[in-house]
C-alpha cells in the first residue's frame, strides 16, 4: 500500500466531511431566513488507481455544493406575488373611493341632492317667502360645494396614486440594476479563476430581488449558460446579462391633473405591465378613479343643464334688469351648434317678455333660433344678439342685447321701470349660453350658483309671469327630480348616483374576494417553497451527526495510517 495514497485518502475524507459540516452549519444559521435556499454537499468517489492486479479507490471529493430550488415553484410564486400586488393596488383605489363616497357619514352628495329637491318642493308652498327662497339658494350652494369637494378628493386620490407610480419607477431601476450587478458577480464567481463552485448565496440574493421586482411588474426570466438571468416584461427587456435598462417617468397634462407614464430611458418606449403593483396602480388611476370622477362630473353636468333649462324659462319675484350668460362661445360668427358651447342648442325658438313695471303691461316677442343645418344660415351669437335687438328695441329702446369681451351674451335694461324675462325656450339656447341660469359651470369641478342669484334670492325663477304666488316654474324644477335624464333616459339623477355607490361597493367586494383567494394561493406557494427549499433544523441535525461520524472515521483512519508510517520508520 502506498503510504502517500493512504494519507491523500484521509485528507480527502477529512476535507469532504469538513465542507459538509460547514454547509450544514450554514443551513442551520439561516433557518429563519426566508430568502435563503437550503444547500447540500454532493460528493463522488475519486477515480481508482492500479495497484498490481487491482483497482484501488482513492477516496472521496466534493463535486458541488447544491442549492435546493424548484424553478416551477419559483415561477409560480413570482406570478402569484405579481397578481396579489396587482389586486392590492386596485383595492387601494376602491378603498379610497369608498371613503370619498361614504354617505353614511352624512353631508354627501346623496343627502345634498335630496335636500336641494326638498327645498324646491318647499317653495311650492311659500314661493314669495324670503326665508324659503334664501334657504333654497343656500341648499343649491351646499350642493354645488359638495360636488366640488368630492371632485377635489377624487383628483387628490388620483394624484396620490400617480405619486406611487413615480416611486415604483425608481424601485424598478434599483432592482434591475441590482440584478444586473448580481449577474456580473455570479458569472465571475462561477467561472474562470474562481473555480467550479456555485455562487449559491449570490443566487439567493438575486432570486429575492427578482421576487421583489415581480411584485411591481409581471416578468419572465431566462437563465443563460453563463449563469446570468435575463428578465423581460412583455416584450420589453429589463435585464440582459450584466446590463439593465432604466425607466423614467414622463409627466403629461391630462385635464387638470398631471399624469406620469413610465418609459424606457434608451428609446422612450412605454413600459406596459399587465400585472403587479404598477399595473394595478396605473389601471386604478386611469380607469377606476378617472371613471368615477367622470361619473360624478356627468351627474353635475346633467343637473346643471336640466335645472338651468327650466330656470331660464321662468321669472322670480322681480323681472330681470340685466343678465349675462355664463357660457362663452369660441366664435361669434359660427353657428351656435358649432361654436364651442359645452351644451349644444337645437333648432327652435324662445319668447322674450318685457314688462312695464309702472303699468304692469307685458309684451312678448318670439325669437327664432335657426339651427336646422340648412341653407348655411344657422343662427350665430351675433345673429341672436341682432334678433333680440331688432324685435324689442322699436318698443323698448332701453333694452339692448350685446356680446361681452369674453364672447358671452348679455341682455340689459337701461330703464328701472322696464324689466324682462324669457319663456318657452324650445331651442335650449338659453341654458346652453347660461342665460338666467341657477347654476354655472359644466361639471363637478366648477359647478356653482349664479352670482346674481346668490346675491339676490328674489331672482330665483319660481314662476312664469303669473305674480308672486306663481309656482309654475317651481313645479317644473321639481319635475327634474323624477326625469329619466341619465344613462340614455333610463335613470334619474338620484338613481344614477345610487347606482354609482352600489357599483363601488360591489367592485370592492369582488376585489376583496379575489385578494383573499390570491393570498391563499400565494401562501400555499410560499409554504411549498419553504418545504422544498427551506431549512428543517431536525433534518440538518441528523446530517450533522452523519458528517460528524464521517469526520471521526476519517480521523481514526488517519491515525492508523500514522501508526503504519511510524512502524515503517522504526524498521528503517
Amino acid at each position: 500500500m502506498s503510504i502517500l495514497t493512504a494519507l491523500r485518502n484521509a485528507d480527502n475524507a477529512l476535507n469532504a466531511a469538513g465542507i459538509a459540516i460547514r454547509t450544514v452549519g450554514h443551513n442551520i444559521s439561516n433557518a429563519g431566513n426566508e430568502k435563503y435556499s437550503r444547500q447540500r454537499v454532493l460528493t463522488a468517489a475519486l477515480p481508482a488507481s492500479t495497484d498490481a492486479r487491482f483497482l484501488i479507490g482513492n477516496g472521496v471529493e466534493v463535486t458541488r455544493i447544491e442549492r435546493i430550488v424548484s424553478d416551477r415553484i419559483e415561477v409560480s410564486f413570482r406570478d402569484a406575488l405579481s397578481q396579489f400586488e396587482y389586486l392590492r393596488s386596485r383595492d387601494l383605489a376602491l378603498a379610497g373611493l369608498e371613503g370619498i363616497f361614504d354617505e353614511l357619514q352624512g353631508a354627501g352628495i346623496e343627502e345634498a341632492l335630496a335636500r336641494f329637491f326638498d327645498d324646491v318642493a318647499n317653495l311650492q308652498n311659500l314661493p314669495d317667502d324670503a326665508t324659503s327662497r334664501r334657504v333654497f339658494v343656500l341648499s343649491a350652494e351646499a350642493l354645488a360645494e359638495t360636488f366640488r369637494q368630492r371632485d377635489r378628493e377624487l383628483r387628490e386620490l388620483r394624484q396620490s396614486l400617480d405619486a406611487r407610480v413615480e416611486k415604483m419607477a425608481l424601485d424598478i431601476n434599483r432592482l434591475t440594476s441590482s440584478i444586473a450587478q448580481l449577474n456580473r458577480q455570479i458569472v465571475f464567481a462561477e467561472s474562470g479563476v474562481q473555480g467550479q463552485g456555485v455562487a449559491n448565496d449570490l443566487r439567493d440574493e438575486r432570486d429575492a430581488s427578482i421576487r421583489e421586482l415581480a411584485e411591481l411588474i409581471d416578468i419572465r426570466t431566462v437563465e443563460t449558460s453563463s449563469g446570468a438571468i435575463n428578465i423581460n416584461s412583455g416584450r420589453a427587456i429589463l435585464v440582459d446579462g450584466i446590463d439593465s435598462y432604466a425607466v423614467e417617468v414622463e409627466v403629461e397634462q391630462e385635464g387638470d391633473v398631471l399624469i406620469s407614464s413610465v418609459r424606457f430611458v434608451e428609446d422612450g418606449s412605454p413600459l406596459r405591465p399587465r400585472s403587479g403593483a404598477l399595473a394595478g396602480l396605473i389601471e386604478a388611476r386611469d380607469d377606476i378613479v378617472a371613471k368615477y370622477r367622470e361619473d360624478l362630473s356627468s351627474i353635475a353636468d346633467t343637473l346643471i343643464f336640466n335645472v338651468n333649462r327650466v330656470h331660464a324659462r321662468g321669472v322670480g319675484m322681480v323681472g330681470l334688469s340685466s343678465t349675462t350668460g355664463s357660457n362663452a362661445v369660441t366664435s361669434v360668427t359660427e353657428a351656435l351648434s358649432n361654436a364651442g358651447l359645452h351644451y349644444t342648442p337645437r333648432n327652435g325658438s324662445f319668447d322674450f317678455k318685457v314688462r312695464n313695471e309702472v303699468t304692469g303691461q307685458v309684451k312678448t316677442y318670439n325669437i327664432q333660433v335657426d339651427l336646422d343645418g340648412l341653407d348655411d344660415d344657422d343662427t350665430t351669437l351675433e345673429d341672436l344678439r341682432d334678433a333680440i335687438n331688432t324685435a324689442v328695441q322699436a318698443d323698448f329702446p332701453s333694452i339692448a342685447a350685446s356680446i361681452t369681451s369674453r364672447l358671452e351674451l348679455r341682455v340689459s335694461s337701461g330703464d328701472t321701470d322696464t324689466t324682462f324675462w324669457f319663456a318657452n325656450d324650445t331651442s335650449d339656447v338659453l341654458a346652453s349660453l347660461g342665460v338666467n341660469a341657477l347654476f354655472t359651470g359644466t361639471g363637478s369641478v366648477d359647478i356653482d350658483v349664479s352670482d346674481a342669484i346668490a346675491a339676490d334670492s328674489n331672482l330665483v325663477a319660481t314662476g312664469r309671469g303669473g305674480g308672486p304666488k306663481d309656482i309654475a316654474n317651481v313645479q317644473a324644477l321639481l319635475a327634474v327630480r323624477d326625469q329619466k335624464v341619465m344613462q340614455g333616459g333610463v335613470a334619474t339623477i338620484e338613481e344614477f348616483y345610487e347606482g354609482v355607490l352600489g357599483v363601488i361597493g360591489v367592485e370592492r367586494a369582488q376585489v376583496r374576494d379575489l385578494i383573499s383567494h390570491q393570498e391563499a394561493v400565494k401562501e400555499h406557494l410560499r409554504n411549498e417553497r419553504a418545504a422544498f427549499s427551506g431549512v428543517n433544523v431536525d433534518e440538518e441535525s441528523i446530517e450533522l451527526i452523519k458528517f460528524q461520524r464521517m469526520y471521526q472515521g476519517a480521523a481514526r483512519y488517519l491515525g492508523v495510517v500514522d501508526l503504519v508510517l511510524q512502524e515503517l520508520l522504526n524498521v528503517l
